[in-house]
């Protein structure tokens, strides 16, 4: 057979599946999670969202339902090629919903940084880099900038010894953790995209859900967007709502 039309066929054949692709990319996965803190708290609703890229929230009924106390953005909230219309856009729904915080993506950096502070504040967006916030001084959210920019100062994460969840854009951040006498009981991540395109144990990344990093609970979001092309294969884009529900001291 003439190599024409192995390559024709060859190309009938992937046009479904890079459809499928595209379709994928463009849907959304909402994902409900729990984390349990080891005292008596009032019980909190996060939305957690990471990766956002170059995608706008599409205002479906399912965003007008939600309620959260806390919005997280946990990082690469725009890249070099980002509209301001997009960010704007993006920031404005999810502001629309509570309190929101932000931690720093690798790509972020990329973005004229102080263009983009001068955003976040328009939309009162609180930066959480290298800072610590304490929810009804009971417990605390954690964030650190970008592990792998060199960004992050872990010595943040011992500034508190109340229970605390850890935010931040690289996963491993947690893996340079020397020492145990810290108080955070779970960690919310994304950069990894789930792989975003997988094929078996093929992937472009780190798999999403939970996993344990360092003897900590590790919660990696398969992100909203897409880097480089916007393609997705068995890694749904996500956003998570997460309880946060207390316990007896322990």
């Amino acid at each position: 057979m003439p190599v024409i039309y192995l390559l024709i066929i060859m190309t009938l054949l992937m046009i479904p599946l890079i459809y499928n692709m595209v379709k994928e990319a463009k849907s959304l996965e909402m994902t409900e999670e729990t984390i349990s803190l080891p005292i008596p708290i009032l019980t909190k609703k996060l939305l957690f969202i990471s990766d956002l890229h170059n995608r706008k929230i599409e205002m479906t009924k399912w965003w007008e339902n939600v309620q959260v106390d806390i919005v997280i953005i946990g990082g690469d909230l725009v890249e070099r090629r980002t509209t301001e219309d997009n960010v704007r856009h993006n920031l404005r729904i999810l502001t629309s919903l509570g309190q929101t915080y932000f931690v720093t993506g690798n790509h972020d950096y990329r973005f004229h940084m102080d263009h983009l502070t001068a955003i976040l504040n328009e939309f009162n967006v609180k930066q959480l880099n290298n800072k610590v916030v304490e929810i009804d001084d009971k417990w605390a959210v954690i964030g650190i900038e970008d592990y792998g920019t060199g960004h992050a100062l872990l010595e943040t994460i011992y500034s508190t010894k109340k229970p605390a969840i850890l935010v931040s854009h690289n996963p491993e951040a947690v893996i340079a953790l020397k020492d145990e006498n810290h108080s955070l009981r779970a960690m919310l991540s994304g950069h990894t995209h789930g792989g975003q395109i997988r094929l078996g144990w093929l992937s472009l990344g780190e798999k999403g859900g939970w996993t344990e990093k360092n003897q900590l609970p590790v919660f990696i979001s398969n992100g909203f967007g897409t880097r480089h092309l916007p393609l997705r294969f068995g890694a749904p884009p996500q956003v998570h709502i997460i309880t946060v529900v207390g316990g007896e001291e322990k």
